[in-house]
């Protein structure tokens, strides 16, 4: 006796129909029928028309080397921007006194010197505090020593600058007192990781028009100028200030030790100009300028990792406008 297969060869074969209509019904669902392909040409061949033959692969080596270029720029503006430690701004790792007996040497000998710049250059009114007027002749905390020699650093380059004028017009030169909670600021772009760390201070000068954009310039020269070499000379130079604080801590004929003389460079923030000129009769036009310069040098990977999010700087732009800032 045969065995009944009809009813099940049926039923398979309905199996088999139904898979296909489903299959067929999920690719007319879900399928474009190649239009992607076809708008992926068409724009592959408008750009061929208007630029030429697509190379993926020298596009990609392309960027990779603008990237580089870039890291490049950026790394040569972080070596131009940083603070650096330069003697006789730095205590001696032989120093066996306290640091803050550093400073006061170190402060007194640089003071004394500008002094006598700006008697040899006839500046009237010049103020030798170099910004520390709050230390009111008493020495700074210890542990605070390494940032008053940054900023004495920089409130004397500032200071050397404004005495080297070529007409020897700029008076009344002097640095706004840092006052004993000084911190440098940090500052970013807004609501994101801090980028830089800035050490501000404000220089006011009195003078002609002419010392003072001298001076907006040498302070933020892109390159090493004349004057700025007369000042690594005076610092670093044969009895100049290194050797004279040296001496007097360590002997009469001591010597500092040599290396790169070149202080940090500073930046121009903000520059207010006021008119001086009351009298209808005078010849030549006295002005009063307010500068804030900084000292500014880039956070590293790590230190960024663990500042908050800060906001612009805060300080007049050259626009006039103001900026905001947080400080650490």
């Amino acid at each position: 006796m045969k065995p009944v297969i009809r009813p099940a060869l049926r039923t398979s074969w309905l199996v088999f129909v139904g898979s296909v209509v489903v299959c067929a019904l999920f690719l007319a669902f879900w399928s474009d029928w190649g239009a992607v392909a076809a708008e992926v040409e068409t724009a592959r061949t408008q750009y061929e028309d208007r630029l030429g033959s697509l190379n993926l692969a020298g596009q990609v080596a392309a960027q990779q080397n603008a990237n580089a270029v870039l890291q490049k720029h950026i790394d040569e503006l972080k070596a131009q921007t940083g603070v650096r430690e330069v003697v006789p701004f730095t205590v001696p790792e032989d120093f066996t006194k306290p640091a803050s007996e550093y400073f006061r040497v170190a402060y007194s000998r640089i003071r004394d010197d500008l002094l006598r710049l700006a008697s040899l250059r006839g500046s009237q009114g010049y103020d030798q505090d170099l910004g520390f007027g709050f230390l009111q002749g008493g020495l700074p905390d210890p542990e605070r020593v390494e940032q008053w020699l940054l900023m004495l650093q920089l409130t004397s380059k500032a200071s050397y600058l404004a005495l080297s004028a070529p007409h020897n017009t700029l008076h009344n030169i002097k640095v706004g007192d840092l006052g004993s909670a000084f911190e440098p600021v940090l500052t970013g772009p807004e609501e994101r990781q801090a980028l830089l760390r800035e050490y501000r201070f404000d220089l006011q000068v009195e003078g002609s028009l002419h010392d003072i954009l001298w001076l907006v310039h040498q302070l933020s020269a892109e390159t090493q100028t004349e004057d700025h070499r007369k000042m690594q000379q005076w610092l670093s130079g044969r009895n100049g200030v290194a050797d004279k604080v040296y001496q007097a801590l360590y002997g009469e004929q001591t010597q500092a030790p040599g290396g790169d003389a070149t202080v940090s460079p500073l930046v121009v923030l903000g520059l207010k100009i006021d008119s001086q000129n009351l009298e209808a009769d005078q010849s030549v036009q006295t002005l009063s300028a307010h500068l804030q310069l900084a000292g500014m040098e880039f956070l590293t990977d790590e230190e960024r990792g663990t500042t908050k999010a800060v906001a612009p700087a805060r300080g007049v732009t050259a626009s006039g406008q103001g900026v905001r800032a947080n400080r650490p």
